[in-house]
């Protein structure tokens, strides 16, 4: 790849390359740029490079190429190749190794992970494919590993149902869909399963079936291979499936894969004594299966999906009622489904199969459901009944492109969910059938293949109902003295009704004082709840994070997703989340977004001042913006247009504050401020016994800062797009990019001035030459005295709290969490929240 002399550069220098002198660049969008024997050429750091190691004066870059891509030319078998690239700094190398570091690091891959390996399944080759494929690959990662070989069936669910989650970034099972299929029960079984849920889960195949990676690898064109499974798991990609969960009165398994019964199921299992073969074993016993062809007696019924309506007869009888469920009860119950109140159909036998899929590929070369879906909330049904053999030997050959779906002789519908009435073999009737579920044996008939899996089921009626992963049950709180004090009119009228429809649990908390949701989420229970969600502004919103920051469990805490339905003043956070989408800011829109449960990360930027610590994550204001967003407090009863009102009267009267910024500049803009004049502060050393997150692990005296000296009007940091409802502050803004946006306004006339915030509304205030805009790393304020009045001093404001509060500056209820003095701000990427968005 060419140099893009428009790409901002992170750093360059002079390198030795094999004996020659090169110039070498990092650029902020993570390309490593190089010239070799007159050739321009590129590593991405994202898409190609897993680590790097120093050996000497040398750095080692380890990387994988995808064919014909990058640096690498020709044809592979495989979809990538290995690469290392390897060069000398002439001078800085510690600087190199920072820098690299740093750019990998805010890609947000996993740090440690726990890998389960099942020698038994498939050929018995997963320790060798571990050993020789993937251990050396995640090494390069420099990701650690925590090894678990299983020693029989359901091994891997005893571990994970019990197991410190908190210590992993992941799991990643080597074997088939076997395994995988245990660890997602032992999580779903756990009392803090909704935590516990939230933990990604990697596949590399090393079965016999192996269709979920499959079905993962082939939506993205690669191929099913312990080398892309495992460069897919380093890059920390991740797709959402859907959680099938099939019942038997209190009896309960968690499908991922499909269900079998007939055919399929008899294949699967039945071909388990020829195991040696590997996944030739089903191509074999399907011939035998087809040529003694087996016919199962049976009846299904089940709920069509949208526009599958027409399939089967309108069910005769009553559904039956699962039991109730004690409440002390541990784990996941599967989703509340009234079956009696939908609309089901039904089918009745002799069947040859029933298969029901939840994604695509049911093995490497089995693609039985071409039109799955990961994450639609539907499972796809194929039925055959009858069907002559030479027709279904014709079928069976058609399972390598989906095309048996086209076949006459094939239902092929989506569903929302489904009821299994199994049947005698209609030949022997003293005979029944298999029941399988992610190759597992769910159930077993009279007189069946006896294999030494262990049957969770009896071979009778058993319910099949899909989840699609939204929230079940919120902490909700309700900030009732917020903007107009409407907050508890707008969760009755609008809020609560929705979720009512969507049939989520609420507990509702309203917050009556000051950090009262702080206290709350710091203390509670987090494992109870699917999400939280401030009826508020964005003041808030604040306390949670702030709250679940300064747990013990932060790290799983963080993973809680919040979201925010609109009922303050500014309303910042969830207009910027809202704009994007072309949604306006009303509670409806908010709260359907938080229903639906799809998520986005946020940067938190940590703001300290020696040991006291406050996370922001909407913006820090200083100056005119402060004293605006503070002093009106005394016009809350105005709304949102206090801001403006307020905002008029202080431009007439206009501040000007002395003190000096100190910055680190983002790529690109170096050339703001002048070199900083003195050494940072070093933060004083925690200690190991402090709880809570403790900020990111950036050492500031080492960083390259520039400073700007006042007096100033106002200074701005900005982690989000929007301020408030009517104010655009920082267009640029990105809710994850690791930099904050930083608005500073120095000598400007009250009459620019006065035009500049007519412009907030749509953002191009920052095109003005008095208004300095740039992206920063880190931030140092050190806060001055009034000019006009220097025996009074400022205020500190951020995302709506009053940080600092100077002397005889405006006096309102809030508590000054800090003193009104110098502050360090920082951004972590990879500690980010995930917010409800749509």
């Amino acid at each position: 790849m060419e140099n893009n002399d428009d790409q901002k550069i992170i750093i360059t220098g002079v390198v030795l390359i094999n004996g020659d002198l090169a110039a070498c660049t990092l650029t902020a969008d993570g390309e490593l740029q190089w010239t070799e024997c007159e050739l321009r050429k590129s590593l991405s750091m994202k898409k190609d490079v897993l680590g790097f190691v120093v050996e000497g004066k040398e750095i080692r870059v380890k990387a994988v190429i995808e064919k014909d891509e990058g640096i690498c030319c020709g044809q592979f078998s495989e979809d990538f190749v290995r690469k290392d690239f390897v060069f000398e700094p002439m001078v800085d190398q510690d600087e190199w190794c920072y820098k690299l570091r740093q750019h990998l690091d805010s890609l947000r891959r996993p740090k440690r992970l726990l890998v389960f390996l099942n020698p038994f399944g498939g050929k018995k080759s997963a320790r060798e494919i571990f050993l020789k494929e993937v251990k050396p690959l995640f090494e390069d990662a420099n990701i650690q590993l925590e090894i678990q070989e299983t020693e029989y069936q359901l091994h891997a669910k005893e571990i994970v149902k019990y197991m410190d989650i908190s210590k992993y970034d992941g799991i990643v099972c080597v074997s088939g869909d076997g395994v995988l299929v245990e660890v997602v029960n032992g999580l779903l079984e756990r009392p803090d399963w909704r935590t516990a849920i939230k933990l990604p889960i990697g596949m590399v195949p090393a079965g016999t079936g192996n269709g979920m990676i499959k079905s993962l690898l082939d939506t993205v064109g690669l191929r099913c291979c312990a080398r892309s499974a495992t460069i897919s798991i380093i890059r920390g990609h991740k797709r959402s499936v859907d959680v099938a969960t099939i019942s038997q009165g209190h009896t309960k398994f968690f499908s991922v894969l499909m269900l079998a019964w007939g055919l399929i199921a008899d294949i699967d299992i039945e071909s388990e004594r020829f195991r040696w073969m590997g996944s030739a074993r089903l191509d074999f016993y399907a011939l035998q299966r087809i040529i003694c062809l087996r016919q199962y007696n049976g009846h299904i019924t089940f709920l069509p999906a949208p526009g599958y309506e027409s399939y089967g007869q309108p069910a005769s009888f009553s559904l039956y009622k699962e039991p109730p469920v004690s409440d002390k009860e541990l784990g996941y119950q599967g989703p509340e489904t009234k079956f009696e109140c939908l609309r089901w159909r039904e089918l009745k036998g002799p069947f040859v199969t029933v298969w029901l899929h939840n994604v695509p590929w049911g093995a490497e070369n089995t693609l039985a459901a071409p039109n799955a879906k990961f994450s639609d909330g539907f499972l796809d049904l194929i039925v055959l009944k009858n069907c002559p053999k030479l027709v279904l030997l014709s079928l069976m050959s058609q399972l390598s492109d989906g095309t048996h779906v086209q076949s006459p002789f094939v239902i092929y519908l989506k569903v929302k969910a489904l009821v299994l009435e199994p049947g005698a073999c209609v030949d022997e009737p003293d005979k029944e059938g298999i029941i399988d579920s992610d190759g597992e044996v769910l159930g077993r008939g009279k007189k069946t293949y006896k294999c030494e899996q262990k049957t969770l089921m009896s071979y009778d009626k058993l319910q099949i109902t899909v989840d699609q992963g939204r929230p079940k049950k919120l902490l909700v709180f309700v900030n009732p003295f917020g903007g107009k004090k409407t907050a508890r009119k707008i969760f009755v009228e609008e809020v609560n009704p929705l979720f009512e429809d969507a049939n989520i649990q609420l507990e509702v908390r309203e917050t009556k004082y000051q950090l009262h949701a702080k206290e709350i989420v710091k203390s509670i229970d987090l494992s109870n709840y699917d999400g939280i969600v401030c009826v508020s502004g964005d003041g808030v919103l604040v306390e949670v994070v702030n709250g679940l920051l300064e747990r013990s469990d932060w790290r799983i805490a963080l993973k809680l997703p919040i979201g925010i339905v609109p009922a303050g003043s500014g309303n910042g956070m969830i207009k910027s989340l809202l704009f994007p989408v072309g949604l306006p800011c009303s509670a409806k829109s908010a709260t359907i977004s938080i229903i639906r449960g799809r998520t986005r990360s946020l940067d938190v930027a940590t703001i300290s001042q020696g040991t006291t610590k406050f996370f922001s994550v909407l913006m820090l204001a200083w100056g005119l913006v402060a004293d605006i967003d503070i002093e009106s407090e005394k016009c809350r009863w105005m709304g949102s247009a206090r801001f403006d009102v307020y905002g008029l009267q202080r431009i007439l009267f206009l501040r000007q504050y002395s003190g000096r910024i100190l910055f680190v500049p983002a790529p690109g803009f170096e050339s703001y401020g002048q070199p900083a004049s003195c050494s940072v502060d070093k933060e004083l050393p925690v200690s190991d016994k402090a709880l809570g997150y403790q900020g990111p692990d950036t050492k500031l005296e080492d960083l390259e800062w520039r400073e700007m000296k006042g007096p100033f009007i106002s200074v701005w940091l900005h982690n989000v797009p929007w301020g408030a409802e009517n104010t655009l502050a920082a267009p640029d803004a990105k809710f994850s990019d690791g930099f904050l946006d930083l608005i500073v306004m120095k000598d400007c006339p009250k009459l620019a001035l006065l035009s500049l915030m007519t412009k907030l509304n749509d953002g191009t205030h920052v095109q003005s030459p008095y208004t300095s805009y740039l992206k920063v790393k880190a931030f140092v304020l050190e806060p001055g005295v009034r000019i006009d009045e220097p025996d009074k001093e400022g205020i500190i404001d951020s995302d709506g709290e009053v940080l600092a509060r100077g002397k005889k500056s405006y006096k309102c209820e809030q508590k000054a969490l800090m003193s009104y003095d110098k502050l360090q701000i920082t951004v972590d990427q990879e500690k980010m929240l995930k917010l409800r968005w749509v």
